[in-house]
């Protein structure tokens, strides 16, 4: 019986003899003459040595993927959904190609290359484009440059094939849409035979607008994260934890900044600072987080809980409070946000079976309640606070079946709770439950 290893051994030496193949003309003659000298080689000796090359090639190259393919079915038609995207009109059921991921990885001595795409029913883009440097004396510096997830927080940087929920929460998706950017990061980590091997840091700058968006400012966004990962020798109890901080902004376009909330006409509402020195400025953006894990086995399996919470304040627009990827034309608005998630994982005894549970909450504007929002003083017109100023809250309940090491099979309902309002179309909860139902396969 052939072993896996056995297997991939055989394949990159198929690949690579195809590959001699077709580029190899066999000579008139068995020898070739080198500088003239009388000295033969083997035609067949260097075939093997190149054949031997491109296999050492393809052992520092690694390919990777996965597919996720789910069906949805939402509580109403035209959705506005955090839950794989917005449903479309008169859609309140759809088969989805989530995400299809295709990576290469290759390794040098000094460093890799990586590449990663990402196709769905809405066309192909690029997720990751970048290389990273390794100090080759130490091993304990590297520079990574290109387009790569930001170095904040624990959910941001957990990868989907990995993650137990369908989707990120609201408030990593509101604030790092996309999880990527392009930039600069130094990264510092002991190798394994030091004692401080388990603490690692990363700090970098970055564009500010994500992934492979075209820079509308001269502000670079500084962020870095330190953080941890332990384990007790028998790898039964395992934790980590951090802290991030993002430091950045936006460029104004016009002269109008509301960055105060002040009460004007007996109503609570924003008030802008209209110096002519605003436009062109940058409206500064600043982040705080924190985050844990903890893992541990015992007598009814694996127990896994985590947490992360972030607050600060962000430049946005009237309508909306995710990230900029474009130069806004209308005013900015400052809103001071937090958020958290919360989640439990619970491995079934020795099953191949998971139950998730996860609570997470984004508030966009934390200086208001939400029957502030869309209140009327005295001249009857209602304030300026819009649906971007609502606080969201998602309860989510899942069960993952992990077939083998390739198919996992995922049932999950997320129930989404918004702020009562007094503006017209949230003064109750929205019905935008949804029920995924997801088929990944990874290779």
């Amino acid at each position: 019986m052939f072993k896996k290893s056995d297997g991939n051994a055989l394949l990159k030496l198929a690949v690579a003899l195809l590959l001699q193949l077709s580029f190899y003309t066999p000579a008139s003659s068995s020898t070739t003459t080198i500088n003239h000298d009388t000295l033969t080689v083997d035609s067949t000796q260097l075939a093997l040595k190149k054949i031997a090359g491109q296999l050492d090639f393809l052992k520092r190259t690694s390919i990777s993927g996965y597919l996720q393919a789910q069906f949805q079915y939402a509580d109403s038609s035209g959705i506005e959904s955090f839950e794989g995207g917005n449903f479309a009109p008169n859609v309140d059921k759809r088969f989805q190609i989530r995400r299809a991921r295709f990576r290469i990885t290759h390794e040098e001595r000094l460093g890799i290359f990586t590449i990663q795409i990402d196709g769905n029913e809405r066309g192909v883009k690029v997720m990751d484009f970048y290389g990273r440097l390794t100090d080759p004396w130490i091993k304990t510096f590297s520079i990574t440059a290109g387009a790569f997830s930001r170095p904040f927080g624990f959910e941001v940087n957990n990868p989907s094939n990995l993650r137990e929920s369908t989707e990120r929460g609201r408030m990593s998706q509101t604030l790092f849409p996309s999880e990527r950017d392009i930039g600069a990061m130094l990264s510092v980590q002991f190798p394994t035979k030091y004692k401080l091997h388990f603490i690692k840091w990363d700090a970098g700058f970055f564009n500010g607008v994500g992934r492979l968006q075209t820079d509308f400012d001269k502000q670079k966004d500084f962020i870095s994260r330190l953080y941890l990962i332990k384990a007790n020798k028998s790898k039964t109890i395992q934790y980590g934890g951090g802290v991030s901080y993002y430091r950045g902004g936006s460029r104004m376009n016009t002269n109008k900044y509301y960055n105060r909330i002040n009460t004007v006409n007996n109503v609570i509402q924003f008030s802008a600072d209209s110096s002519f020195s605003n436009a062109g400025s940058i409206a500064a953006k600043e982040y705080k987080g924190a985050d844990a894990q903890f893992s541990f086995h015992w007598l009814l399996g694996q127990t896994t809980l985590r947490a992360e919470y972030i607050k600060g304040y962000t430049p946005s627009t009237k309508s909306s409070t995710l990230n900029m990827d474009v130069q806004p034309t209308t005013d900015i608005y400052k809103r001071h946000i937090d958020g958290a998630y919360f989640y439990f994982i619970q491995t079934i005894g020795k099953t191949k079976l998971q139950t998730v549970v996860k609570y997470d909450w984004f508030d966009p504007n934390t200086k208001i309640k939400g029957n502030q929002i869309g209140a009327k003083g005295n001249t009857g017109k209602a304030n300026n606070f819009t649906s971007a100023d609502i606080k969201y809250s998602t309860l989510g309940l899942g069960i993952i079946y992990n077939w083998d090491d390739n198919v996992r099979l995922t049932a999950y309902y997320a129930m989404v709770q918004n702020e009562k309002t007094q503006l017209t179309g949230f003064t109750q909860d929205i019905p935008d439950n949804v029920f995924t139902f997801r088929v990944m396969y990874k290779f």
